[in-house]
């Protein structure tokens, strides 16, 4: 009963550790100035639905690839960008010498999400199934013995 117990918990710990961090892409649109309006993408490393700033790779707004100085959480689920606490900023980024900011004094007219990947890696399913397997094989392999 207790290796069963055990063997369960490790398929488990093994299931979790195999989800794969999520990668969006995401477009957004300021309804006020069109310069503020860009695209991000980013992947979820930790894996706990929410992008952070430590997790954005790339960000761009019509003027250009920006440097983010600041940046609000985004829900992947939910589709919706929060500003940060301190600052009130969705971002606050900086291209050259222009600084550009989105805050909750604009409109953003719209967030367009696309999840670019979520997939386990093979390697991680491939040992979620091995363990399966040996779990199965070792319960078969008592039950005969007990008749």
């Amino acid at each position: 009963m207790i290796k069963s117990a055990l063997c369960a918990a490790a398929l488990t710990l093994v299931a979790s550790a195999s989800m794969a961090a999520t990668t969006v892409d995401v477009t957004f649109t300021d309804a006020d100035f069109s310069y503020y309006s860009g695209s991000f993408v980013a992947t979820d490393t930790n894996n706990d639905g929410i992008i952070e700033i430590n997790e954005v790779t790339e960000f761009t707004t019509a003027l250009g690839s920006s440097t983010l100085k600041y940046f609000g959480d985004y829900d992947i689920a939910t589709n919706t960008w929060s500003t940060t606490t301190d600052a009130g900023y969705y971002y606050y980024a900086t291209l050259g010498s222009h600084t550009l900011a989105l805050t909750t004094g604009d409109e953003i007219l719209t967030t367009e999400e696309t999840i670019v990947s979520s997939v386990p890696e093979p390697g991680k399913t491939s040992m979620l199934a091995l363990g399966a397997l040996a779990i199965f094989s070792l319960r078969a392999r008592n039950a005969r013995r007990s008749v």
